[in-house]
């Protein structure tokens, strides 16, 4: 397992390296100015590394992601028209479609179905029934937007998304799950290789490579691949409400823009700056502090929903804590949001 890892690191750390040099022949890259703040064209490759990496390890183990076909294949799909958005924009509507149709593909040819909430009531576990495909549907493409939607600064998806892998690497570890904690460990060293140009470590003070629509697009969707194999399936380690925790951050930002966004009568997926990585930014915090402050808040509140899950408490009082945190977080980001109109009044 060691020596996958370490290919799979490798192989993204080379990808990045080698397509980085391309980029910009191709018109894979994003050009400053008008929404774009950063100072330079950077190129949009670290999508495309990530799965090469993964790759890499599928073709030349070829018994390795033998149960996996079809995980693979949609991440490929999602992955190119991730790069047909990042070349030529296009609108949201194929883009959904796309979402939606890797969601089905999971579920009717992988098997990998949202079955139940768990007991978040303390009645017994609420099962979807009928309704299993919609909220599979509606997991997938929630997780895929709210990986890109989080996606604003140096290093934050990222690093929220790794927080998130190795959080499942951890629950599969401790109850033995050898297959979900390769695939989990697999896709932790792959984001962090991207990690490596794109975090703002000494010795990059800036981004040199963006993971691109491409990249947000298949971290989101292995995420929620991972979280439905630990909560759903006969492997089965973790109660659902557990995983909300991994991914908190993006989860709640996600939910908040869209609320804000619909009491404005606007669409769910217009442009402003009313992320809270923006509000912090905009309030007057350096790119660098408000990555380390949301990143350290992600992991946080990671190690509070593992904690909650090996102290065995109950479901219903995760996910009542986890609907206080809900409240907090919405509380948190009007009151900045009000600080920076007071600070910054509209012209």
């Amino acid at each position: 397992m060691t020596i996958l890892i370490l290919t799979a690191f490798l192989g993204v750390i080379s990808a990045v390296y080698l397509l980085d040099r391309i980029a910009h022949h191709i018109a894979l890259h994003d050009a400053p100015g008008g929404r774009k703040q950063h100072h330079a064209p950077t190129s949009l490759v670290g999508g495309i590394a990530m799965v090469a990496g993964i790759l890499t390890l599928a073709f030349t183990n070829t018994g390795l992601f033998v149960d996996e076909k079809i995980v693979l294949a949609s991440m490929v799909v999602l992955m190119c028209v991730g790069v047909l958005d990042d070349i030529r924009d296009i609108s949201v509507y194929p883009r959904l479609i796309v979402q939606l149709g890797s969601a089905c593909a999971i579920f009717y040819f992988q098997d990998l179905r949202f079955l139940n909430v768990g007991d978040l009531l303390g009645f017994g576990d609420i099962g979807l029934g009928q309704m299993a495909v919609v909220f599979t549907c509606i997991a997938v493409v929630g997780g895929i937007n709210a990986i890109n939607m989080i996606d604003g600064l140096d290093g934050l998806s990222g690093g929220l998304a790794s927080l998130a892998f190795g959080g499942v690497a951890i629950l599969s570890y401790s109850a033995g799950q050898t297959d979900i904690l390769l695939l989990s460990s697999l896709m932790l060293v792959c984001t962090l290789g991207y990690l490596v140009y794109n975090f703002r470590f000494p010795w990059n003070k800036q981004a040199r490579v963006f993971m691109g629509d491409s990249g947000a697009y298949v971290l989101g969707f292995m995420i929620v691949v991972l979280f439905l194999k630990v909560t759903q399936t006969e492997n089965a380690v973790v109660a659902p409400v557990t995983v909300l925790w991994l991914l908190a951050l993006p989860l709640l930002d996600c939910a908040r823009l869209l609320l804000f966004r619909a009491g404005q009568g606007r669409s769910p997926f217009s442009y402003d700056r009313e992320h809270i990585h923006h509000l912090l930014v905009d309030g007057g915090m350096s790119v660098g502090r408000a990555v380390n402050l949301l990143c350290l808040s992600g992991a946080v509140l990671g190690l509070v929903g593992l904690a909650l899950h090996f102290l065995q408490v109950s479901e219903k009082v995760s996910f009542f804590l986890f609907l206080l945190l809900m409240l907090g977080y919405f509380y948190l980001g009007h009151r900045i949001r009000s600080a920076r109109l007071k600070n910054n009044p509209p012209v």
